[in-house]
């Protein structure tokens, strides 16, 4: 890289120390104390010694509570004043953090008079406090008295407007450590090498793989500017720190940052931008050459990292806690938040928040695209939306229905209690079911793991992913009887047709494909023997068990020029594993009785039957219940399901199939 390019990264990222977070130079300033009245409820000063504060008479209906933190030196307590506002009528800064511990163990003085808070928040607002500028701050463990249920639940409903309202949403990772210059600025150098195809806004994050560098070794990380990922490389050991920040494992931050109309991270004095942040990390995640420097902890954040990048591309609808989902809605059915109620409760009322109108109907159906697993409370219908999905990685199938998927007109749900009863067409039953590919995933080596370790796991990770691979190619040709199958029709169904989206034609899949499966075969020649002669012949046959040609590799071929030829081939399997992650992940591959292909969703089983319900093109596994009462038209609701050739309505025009009524419990 360029040293101009180099510096110009550097320059990106690197945070704005000496400016002031409160006293920027813009189009709206914070308002001074001269421009807001104090509210009733500001307890006095005291002169004597402080009591403890309290939060006096409950919040008026539609306001909000925010903190004045007071401008002061470093080595000043910390003094805030309490007001009550409405949201819209004056600038102030939210903040989006971990509360760390819950106890009690620091105090602050707050209109005079002792507050109790956490460790972890008072070291936030001695980093934000200024020097000679005072701020509005509104902080939830704080502006909401949490002994009070009722106030507690009628600020959680107004939640994303005070999020929205609030010039700039704060979000703390930590206190940072001398290195955390060092991790920025790496962060700013990935996202400036390996930018997006869609522009830098991280809304329209979509990494481009096949035209991006692939680093595969020290040299080619030097080539690109990039430190080497050794255990003790001081950039890449301050990206591991940033990662384990608690604020990546908290579900609420969707809510927060959906709604944020402004953003910026702050790692102690660092202040840095959610592009760089967010895309950096993003991209330490996605290339399995990085997390090499990471411990073990710091890449399994990349379940919580990878879900908030796709969140900041598009509206998020499908994670936990219910409450922060709710926020996230483009309108939002607040009334449903109510702390005084159990889950299941609150699952039933968000389902069925607008029975009767077309678009709780839509939403309905769009929910049954999000249930991959049977619910977790027994008491919920098996129709709920429980909103938990089985991997960060798990992609809905409702991007596989055109615009006209759900017909509201033709629908015939009604809902009595807990029971859903819809017209529906069961036309097929799952036969067989491939085995979940538990190694699908890289099992990748970790810092600190020795050589011997790092191998075992890399052998019993390309076993796994080789054997179920070509068990769902077994499955697919022998689905009734349907031996001609071709290679091609089977990668079609495995990837669900998405990789037309990325602009590859069937013949381009193929090829990665049978890069993928030469990549196993090299790997299984490697284990085998290392001299170069034996190598080669094992590499061919392998290729052959595989169902794949063997390309031309010269019998002479020494190991330096083998290494570099699986290197090539490692390539294909890269971008091949990138196109089947979001299929494969919580599901089942299978094959029905009718001798159809498809995916179900991970919790479905031979004997599970195929429908679609009146209204939605979409079909859906679901499990006939047993009734005592004789009925068989009652069943669970398993998921949706991907039917290759039957994701539009097809079923509907075979007019020989039975319509039939079946209720869901």
């Amino acid at each position: 890289m360029p040293p101009s390019r180099k510096r110009k990264a550097a320059e990106h990222g690197r945070s704005d120390i000496k400016r002031s977070l409160f006293s920027g130079r813009r189009n709206h300033s914070v308002r001074s104390s001269e421009n807001v009245v104090e509210s009733d409820d500001c307890a006095p000063r005291s002169q004597t010694e402080p009591k403890d504060f309290d939060y006096g008479s409950p919040l008026p209906r539609g306001q909000i509570r925010l903190l004045k933190l007071r401008k002061g030196s470093k080595g000043d307590s910390i003094i805030c004043d309490m007001h009550t506002r409405v949201a819209h009528d004056v600038d102030y800064y939210a903040l989006s953090y971990a509360w760390g511990s819950p106890i009690m163990d620091r105090s602050i003085l707050c209109n005079g008079r002792y507050l109790s808070i956490t460790s972890n928040l008072h070291t936030i607002l001695w980093h934000l406090r200024e020097t000679h500028t005072d701020a509005y701050l509104w902080i939830d463990a704080i502006c909401i008295n949490q002994t009070d249920t009722q106030e507690k639940t009628a600020q959680v409903r107004m939640m994303s407007v005070i999020y929205r309202n609030a010039r700039m949403v704060i979000v703390w990772l930590s206190e940072g450590v001398p290195s955390t210059a060092a991790g920025i600025e790496l962060l700013s150098l990935l996202c400036n090498i390996f930018p997006s195809g869609n522009g830098e806004d991280i809304r329209n994050l979509y990494l481009d793989f096949p035209s991006l560098p692939n680093p595969t070794d020290s040299a080619s990380f030097v080539a690109l500017g990039l430190p080497d990922t050794t255990p003790d490389s001081e950039p890449w050991q301050a990206v591991g720190k940033i990662l384990e920040a608690s604020w990546f494992t908290r579900r609420w931050v969707l809510q927060e940052l959906h709604n944020s109309g402004q953003c910026c991270f702050r790692i102690g004095a660092h202040q840095v931008t959610p592009e760089i942040v967010l895309g950096g990390l993003y991209r330490v995640m996605m290339y399995d050459q990085f997390r090499y420097a990471l411990n073990h902890e710091q890449s399994r954040v990349d379940n919580h990292i990878i879900p908030m990048v796709q969140m900041m591309r598009a509206v998020i609808r499908s994670s936990r806690p219910i409450f922060a989902i709710i926020g996230c809605f483009e309108d939002p059915p607040s009334h449903r938040v109510d702390y005084e109620k159990k889950m299941p409760q609150i699952l039933m009322d968000i389902a069925t928040s607008e029975p009767d109108h077309e678009k709780g109907i839509e939403a309905l159906f769009r929910g049954f695209c999000y249930i991959d697993t049977l619910c977790d409370y027994p008491d919920v219908p098996s129709w709920i939306p429980s909103w938990q999905i089985s991997s960060p990685y798990f992609s809905p199938l409702d991007n596989k229905m055109f615009d006209d998927g759900v017909d509201v007109e033709q629908s015939s749900i009604i809902v009595s209690g807990k029971v859903l009863r819809s017209g529906a067409i069961v036309f097929d039953r799952i036969d067989t079911t491939a085995d979940l590919c538990v190694g699908f995933e890289v099992v990748r080596p970790w810092a600190g793991q020795d050589h011997a370790s790092q191998e075992k796991e890399q052998t019993l990770a390309t076993h796994t992913r080789c054997n179920w691979l070509m068990e769902c190619k077994s499955i697919a040709q022998a689905a009734g009887g349907e031996s001609n199958r071709d290679l091609g029709q089977f990668l079609d169904c495995l990837l669900d047709h998405s990789y037309s989206e990325d602009g590859l034609s069937r013949d381009d899949i193929i090829r990665l494909y049978e890069g993928n499966m030469q990549t196993f075969a090299m790997r299984f020649a490697r284990e085998e023997c290392s001299e170069p002669r034996e190598l080669v012949q094992r590499f061919k046959h392998h290729c052959c068990r595989l169902g794949v040609e063997a390309p031309e590799l010269h019998g002479k071929a020494d190991m330096s020029q083998i290494r570099k030829y699986h290197n090539k081939l490692a390539e294909s399997a890269i971008a091949f594993k990138e196109l089947t992650a979001a299929v494969t992940l919580g599901r089942r591959f299978f094959a029905s009785k009718g001798g159809k292909i498809g995916w179900s969703p991970q919790s479905a089983r031979p004997g599970d039957e195929i429908c679609v319900f009146f209204g939605c093109t979409m079909p859906f596994v679901v499990r006939r219940v047993e009734d005592r009462t004789k009925q068989d038209n009652r069943y669970r609701l398993v998921g949706a399901c991907y039917m290759d050739g039957f994701m539009d309505g097809e079923v509907f025009l075979d007019e020989a199939l039975e319509r039939t009524i079946i209720e869901l419990i």
